[in-house]
């Protein structure tokens, strides 16, 4: 048996490193192909329009990317988004940002090149014709295999990126970055020292939305004015991750044995859930993402294994119990970032098989929420 384990290992091993080299040399392609029409070098001082890249649709990543636009619109720099329709409504009325540039979703281009940028001609040339001083990709590991055609496409003066190979041409500016010791945020402070631009209050998400939304959360009536509101989200970007509907019983219960004075809301974006298996939690199933940020604003407390929520919640301070997979590569890198947002740790990779979960949970609720 162990003869096997050792050679499932060495298989895993070879197939993984097979993987690899044929990214490898994938991009190498692409980046041989593919190269700008200009090659002028900009000065970083004379860097004035920039371009975003957040076309992967991850909500979390979003809201991360927020922490900087505030800095770069007061110094001076005009900032565009290319996002796409699962995050463009996070952008969409955000102050700092100058225009919004759909490409389209990867998930609705079946049987796409690898290469293909899921980037309309219309929208490419509207790019190109704007000539960025400064494209910017936040990638940290795997440079998408399109980056290097989209660079070409839209053609920017100068093209930012992190952790990228020599051989990597399209990328001018390339800044390296340890996963291993650092906050997701410092991804964007070390965009701000390479333009040398200062930030007096530190790197704070900002999340903007209508103001009718704040309204029809307190018409809704979910939220308490005379107790504790504790916000509980189940899912996750991963199934692996989801809370089962047991733990979640069983955790409104040690929570409301711990602290009867305790409204607890318990969101449903996906509308599997039931009001009557619930009692005394109150079933609140989320219209839209706005809706999600108001109910984030208004509660006193979150719990959530969906690290999306944890940047909601630290974009108002909450009081945290974010939910993790014990694993060295995100632990500090995907971490809540400030001082009220805390972290439990699971050591099964399916969260719905960690018999302790709820225990680790409800003793950490009941440090943050006193009767």
């Amino acid at each position: 048996m162990a003869l096997i384990k050792k050679l499932r290992q060495l298989n895993r091993r070879r197939n993984y490193l097979k993987k690899e080299i044929k990214y490898s040399l994938d991009l190498y392609f692409a980046a041989r192909k593919w190269k700008k029409s200009s090659c002028h070098k900009q000065n970083k001082q004379d860097i004035k329009s920039i371009l975003l890249v957040r076309n992967e649709g991850k909500i979390g990543d979003a809201i991360v990317s927020t922490c900087f636009l505030r800095a770069l619109f007061e110094a001076g720099y005009r900032v565009d988004i290319l996002a796409v329709k699962e995050n463009e409504s996070l952008f969409r009325h955000n102050p700092y940002i100058h225009n919004i540039y759909l490409s389209d979703s990867f998930s609705d281009c079946h049987q796409r090149d690898k290469y293909d940028t899921a980037i309309g001609s219309e929208v490419v040339t509207l790019l190109r014709d704007n000539a960025y001083d400064l494209l910017i990709d936040t990638a940290i590991w795997q440079t998408a295999l399109y980056m290097p055609k989209m660079i070409a496409d839209i053609n920017p003066k100068m093209t930012l990126g992190f952790n990228k190979p020599g051989w990597l041409k399209p990328y001018d500016i390339n800044i390296q970055f340890d996963h291993l010791n650092n906050h997701v945020k410092n991804i964007y402070r070390a965009v701000l020292d390479y333009l040398q631009v200062e930030t007096v209050d530190g790197l704070n998400y900002e999340i903007f939305y209508p103001e009718r939304i704040d309204a029809e959360i307190h018409q809704s009536g979910m939220f308490s004015a005379d107790e504790h509101n504790i916000l509980i989200n189940i899912y996750a970007s991963h199934a692996d991750r989801d809370l089962s509907e047991q733990q979640l019983n069983e955790l409104i219960g040690a929570i409301v044995r711990h602290n009867a004075a305790t409204n607890i809301v318990v969101l449903d974006h996906k509308g599997a859930l039931e009001q009557a298996s619930l009692h005394p939690a109150k079933l609140y199933r989320v219209p839209s993402l706005y809706h999600a940020f108001a109910a984030v604003k208004q509660s006193d407390c979150v719990i959530t294994p969906d690290t999306a929520v944890v940047h909601i919640s630290a974009a108002y301070n909450k009081a945290l119990v974010g939910i993790y997979q014990d694993s060295l590569k995100n632990n500090q890198l995907w971490s809540p970032g400030y001082s009220n947002g805390h972290q439990i740790f699971s050591d099964e990779f399916v969260f719905k098989n960690d018999g302790r979960l709820v225990e680790k949970i409800s003793q950490k609720i009941h440090t943050l929420v006193q009767p």
